[in-house]
């Protein structure tokens, strides 16, 4: 009995705190804790077609895959579009059936962050506010400076600086322009120094009524880059169906026509190795180019795809303005 009574508070002092349960199965360990799967992130619609719409992957897309996302258009006037997706505004320019889009306007602001890098074959991504005429000239090729007016302009629209460049076969010929209205104060003073700086050397009406540097380019194309290069344009089009100021019939006559020494033409050569701007190099002397595009290449002495090669009358060659000159470039073979 005593032995009995000394047991009793060992028995009740286990049975209190649970640590021993003469009668209990062994415990079982308790199951690993398996991490929690993460989040999966969901993109916003609106997001991915913000970047598809600024970037070649844009031309050719059905207008009803780009409304069952975005919405119906702001505004519709022809076959020109507008959207506004999130900040980002893009006018989209459609075919006749109003299907497929033929070029992107895309108006270019801090407030859109969309990488337009792709589009100019930047090797960097540049935010469409960062964008330059420069950039431009850099990443995707040297192009032309144009403008619809550069004096005695009236006030039925504010005309703009322009600059524009066909893209290489491998780019699919699209072409790229950047503009911006000649509205700024900074814009304004520039477009007159470029202004000035042809009526030096050329007529009031070549400059002014004709707008004769649409037709030769490459002229005051110096003058034009020293001015705009570092400036931040508008607009940026891309595609097969942009708007950028295109030369006049009555300018066309003015340069074939304007003074050469003793009344002649020196057929000039390519600027580089490879001058893709050839055409335009005669058409700015007075000549005219007749290109004839190789596929292949067929011929054993291609320069390299795009590069002009046997020109003829060859370069250096003395001939009456107006003259033409025919030269072949070769491209890869789809």
């Amino acid at each position: 009995m005593l032995i009995a009574k000394a047991l009793l508070p060992v028995l009740a002092a286990f049975s209190l705190t649970g640590c021993w349960n003469p009668f209990g199965k062994a415990e079982e360990p308790a199951p690993a804790v398996q991490p929690a799967a993460p989040p999966q992130v969901k993109v916003d619609p609106i997001t991915q077609m913000q970047g598809k719409l600024a970037s070649r992957d844009a031309i050719g897309l059905n207008l009803e895959y780009i409304v069952r996302v975005s919405g119906p258009a702001m505004r519709i006037t022809g076959n020109q579009q507008l959207f506004d997706l999130q900040g980002c505004k893009f006018t989209l320019t459609t075919d006749e059936a109003k299907q497929s889009i033929l070029g992107v306007q895309l108006e270019l602001s801090n407030g859109c962050p969309v990488d337009v890098g792709p589009i100019i074959n930047a090797d960097k991504p540049v935010l469409a506010g960062d964008l330059t005429f420069g950039a431009a000239d850099k990443y995707f090729r040297s192009g032309d400076y144009l403008s619809d007016c550069l004096s005695s302009c009236g006030n039925a629209y504010d005309p703009s600086i322009y600059w524009a460049a066909e893209g290489s076969h491998a780019d699919g010929f699209d072409k790229v322009v950047l503009s911006v209205p000649i509205v700024e104060d900074a814009v304004v003073q520039a477009a007159a120094r470029w202004r000035d700086a042809m009526l030096k050397s050329e007529t009031e009406d070549w400059v002014v009524i004709e707008t004769g540097f649409n037709c030769a380019p490459q002229k005051y194309r110096e003058v034009a880059a020293r001015e705009f290069s570092g400036m931040r344009p508008a607009f940026l089009s891309f595609g097969h169906s942009v708007e950028a100021p295109t030369c006049t019939q009555a300018a066309t006559v003015a340069v074939a026509a304007a003074p050469v020494s003793n009344g002649m033409v020196s057929v000039p050569k390519p600027r580089s190795d490879c001058d893709m701007e050839y055409a335009a190099l005669l058409k700015s002397k007075g000549l005219v180019a007749k290109e004839k595009l190789i596929h292949g290449p067929n011929d054993s002495d291609f320069a390299g795809y795009g590069c002009p090669y046997r020109i003829s009358p060859a370069p250096g060659t003395t001939v009456k303005p107006g003259a033409q000159v025919a030269f072949r470039a070769a491209w890869e073979s789809s």
